[in-house]
């Protein structure tokens, strides 16, 4: 079937059927007469709501059950050949009907024509046209209003469509997967239009939506891989998830003026997107909507701005700097995670909680001011930000969570706020230029690797309150010659100091003997001095594992 021309007549252009079948001529659809121009109703005076389906001679079809075929109808379940080139399909019942079927679909490639000047209700029905996949043009009759849910859906031979200016209202997926749909004219009636509607018609370079829209529905152009402009009506208020998600060729989006939300995933994955202009209206981004767009570079994030969300830019690789608007209070989870280009982003006093993996990865920022009023830092906030040399902890900030600035491989200087009650795992792990930190008072534990390689580390002083270093804490600190603990040590779990090859002098102020976990001082050739109490000398000697230590444990001065 190459050619679906859903076609209509007015009144006074009266004529003969296209294959002289018959000698009078037909009426077509015409105008009610209490009907105004605005408002009309089509109808026809003799053959109301039928289909006319034109096959080649010889064709087998299978008359379904249930299907109402008006001149096969008691040869419902047999196979049959068909003599004349015409067979009518009557839609007089609400059964769905479809033209390609499951148990029917290879009657379709034998379709040569099909004919609704003889159908009068506005809508066609649902899926009526689905699968059929030698449709190549489609051009429905003024006079229908909606164009329904997945009424083309899988046409994957449709090039064509033109819609009339009677449709007001396009249905959800009724060109999705029409893989070779190149033309497409929409007009301004259009008012509403549903999701996944040209979802995977990747053949579509190009499409210019209806002025009358405020929204774009969910997943509305979603992985059209060809798709290289769109242009957008200032009517819009929201731009729907996944709306040009996977759009791979598409490099520029202009979001209008009167642009509130732009939904997630809208440009997801879009791979040549370099740039993206946002209105002044916009008040909110969902999550991972620029989620792997590689080569954006050109953003600016306007004032409206109230709300990013997670992962919004995740590996967006181009982008160099940021400015978070004043209304935005929270950066969420991987928000600039994987920004390989961002060295520099500025904040304001507002934000109260950096998510987890916000800026991981982002190489080279540095030089960051940490927002004054922040309470929450989630975990690998600045995991792996090579260029960071200074940071300074406001004091809102009680935990420093899992890995926060882990790899920041810059880092020479870090503020911690007296009140901190945690530093979590690794929060400092390979900091090879921390050259000095001073903890404060309020936590208990030393967890594991949470300080270990900071190599330029030279000395250091465990606050009183400390009762445990767990496996590895201060591994592989191979500049550190002095370590001091304080008196409420209780335990050293395995390989605390294992690798600080410059380590001298072992400091503990605790009376009672810890706790010595295997390998305390494994890979400690330079250790000489453990200083403990006076009174406490002997324990020490004595004690499980520190036994074998006994010729360098001495009296604290």
């Amino acid at each position: 079937m190459k050619n679906l021309r859903l076609h209509n007549t007015n009144a006074d252009q009266l004529d003969y059927r296209r294959d002289g079948r018959y000698s009078e001529p037909y009426v077509g659809f015409i105008k009610a007469e209490n009907e105004d121009e605005d408002n009309q109703t089509f109808y026809n005076k003799k053959t109301p709501n039928r289909i006319t389906i034109y096959l080649k001679e010889g064709t087998t079809l299978t008359i379904l059950k249930g299907r109402n075929y008006s001149d096969l109808s008691q040869r419902k379940g047999e196979e049959i050949v068909l003599t004349e080139r015409v067979n009518v399909l009557d839609l007089d019942t609400d059964y769905p009907y479809r033209f390609n079927t499951k148990e029917g679909k290879d009657n379709t490639s034998n379709i040569e024509f099909i004919d609704l000047y003889e159908y009068t209700y506005r809508v066609i029905p649902n899926k009526l046209f689905s699968e059929c996949t030698s449709i190549e043009s489609v051009v429905i009759p003024y006079g229908i209003t909606s164009v329904n849910w997945n009424q083309f859906e899988k046409c994957t031979s449709l090039v064509d469509v033109v819609i009339p200016e009677s449709v007001t209202s396009i249905g959800g997926g009724s060109f999705s997967y029409c893989t070779s749909l190149k033309n497409l004219m929409i007009p301004d009636s259009v008012t509403e239009i549903s999701s996944y509607t040209w979802l995977k018609c990747t053949s579509l370079k190009h499409i210019k939506l209806p002025s009358k829209i405020t929204e774009t529905p969910l997943y509305m152009l979603a992985d059209c891989t060809a798709l290289e402009y769109v242009d957008l009506p200032k009517s819009l208020v929201k731009i729907g998830n996944h709306t040009f998600a996977n759009c791979y060729k598409l490099k520029e989006v202009d979001f209008p003026e009167g642009v509130t939300t732009i939904g997630q995933y809208v440009c997801s994955d879009n791979r040549e997107l370099e740039k993206v202009k946002l209105p002044s209206t916009l008040r909110e981004i969902g999550d991972s909507a620029f989620n792997t767009c590689h080569k954006l570079k050109d953003i600016e994030l306007p004032p409206s701005l109230t709300k990013i969300g997670v992962a919004c830019f995740n590996s967006c690789k181009k982008i160099q700097s940021i400015v978070i608007p004043s209304g935005v209070t929270e950066l969420h989870a991987h928000l600039f995670n994987g920004c390989e280009s961002l060295s520099s982003v500025t904040f304001h006093d507002n934000i109260t909680k950096i998510g987890q993996n916000a800026f991981s990865f982002c190489f080279p920022l540095n030089n960051i001011r940490i927002p004054r009023n922040l309470t929450e830092m989630g975990e690998r906030a600045f995991y792996q930000c090579s260029s960071l040399t200074s940071v300074d902890i406001p004091n809102g900030i009680t935990k420093i969570e899992k890995e926060t600035f882990t790899n920041c491989t810059a880092l020479t200087s870090i503020t911690l706020p007296s009140n901190v009650t945690k530093i979590g795992e690794r929060a400092l792990f390979n900091c090879k230029a921390l050259k000095e930190l001073t903890l404060p008072q309020g936590f208990t534990t030393l967890e594991p690797y949470v300080i270990s390689n900071c190599h330029s580390l030279t000395s250091l002083t465990i606050p009183e309150g400390v009762t445990t270093a767990k496996y590895r804490a201060f591994d592989s600190c191979t500049g550190l010659n002095t370590i001091t603990f304080p008196s409420t040590m209780e335990r050293f779990e395995g390989y605390v100091m294992d690798g600080c090859q410059k380590l001298t002098t072992f400091i503990i102020n605790a009376v009672e003997p810890p706790t010595f976990g295997d390998g305390l001082f494994r890979n400690c050739p330079a250790l000489t001095e453990i200083k403990v109490p006076r009174r406490s000398v002997q324990k020490y000697k004595d004690a499980n594992g520190w036994r074998n230590y006994a010729s360098k444990i001495v009296a604290i001065d």
